[in-house]
């Protein structure tokens, strides 16, 4: 994983909680683990390091949309 991204994450939440903006973290909200969710079903859930395979864009979505404040 980038640990930037986890940086920035982070950084925009501290952000949007002083402004009063709801902000809904992917890392948090796909809680992604490499021994779950890279491989399921024989289908990989990226296509390469940045970007998610056709699969991986209808799994993630998914667990996208099932929060709370999207479904």
């Amino acid at each position: 994983m980038n640990k930037d991204l986890i940086i920035v994450d982070k950084k925009l939440k501290e952000i949007s909680t002083k402004k009063n903006i709801r902000y809904i973290s992917k890392i948090e909200l796909f809680n992604f683990d490499l021994e779950r969710d890279f491989l399921i079903n024989d289908k990989f859930t990226f296509s390469d390091e940045d970007h998610w395979s056709d699969f991986g864009e209808i799994y993630f979505g998914k667990k996208l949309l099932k929060h709370s404040l999207l479904n």
